[in-house]
């Protein structure tokens, strides 16, 4: 069987989920104009991580909390498509990472270019664009080799892709668990 995209995880509503929703637009916004004004392009740096401590966090920890998914080390969902070799490093206790399937940094970089109109066009694109997979430093030097790691694949929009290009076994990627 080969492999299976999966689909957007996040859960509907956060406690906060408007407030959050408003200041991230808030903040890109912002950000844009600024760029503007300034004839110059942000680090997108501090706004991803904005992003992941208001956005994503809060929503994995939802889903374990709503769905009955699990966190490995509180901040791993199992139930995202995890590498062969990043499997192998969990249950031999190695060190796995947390991957942006759509790069991080190519988010940003969309949202400052075009910000969203609306909060509701903010939620499309985010639960649309964030999609995790674990994996391990080998897999990221794979990625990094074949200088997808922080784009996406030549003549490519699926960023699932980049995994292929890097020569990762894509067709092997699977969750821990499955959400229950």
């Amino acid at each position: 069987m080969g492999f299976v995209e999966p689909g957007p995880v996040y859960a509907p509503r956060t406690k906060h989920a408007r407030t959050d929703t408003r200041l991230i637009l808030e903040v890109i916004t912002s950000t844009a104009r600024w760029q503007a004004e300034r004839d110059t392009q942000a680090n997108v740096k501090p706004i991803r991580e904005f992003i992941w401590f208001h956005w994503e966090l809060p929503r994995l920890r939802d889903i374990r909390d709503r769905r009955g998914g699990t966190l490995v080390a509180g901040k791993y969902p199992a139930w995202v498509p995890w590498s062969p070799s990043a499997r192998r490093a969990h249950r031999h206790g190695g060190r796995v990472g947390l991957e942006h399937v759509y790069p991080a940094q190519l988010i940003v970089r969309d949202l400052l270019d075009k910000p969203p109109a609306n909060e509701a066009m903010l939620i499309r694109k985010l639960t649309r664009l964030l999609q995790y997979a674990v994996v391990t430093a080998e897999d990221n030097t794979a990625l990094r080799t074949a200088r997808v790691h922080h784009g996406l694949a030549p003549d490519s929009s699926n960023p699932w892709d980049r995994y292929r290009v890097a020569g990762l076994p894509l067709d092997q990627f699977r969750p821990l668990v499955d959400l229950p």
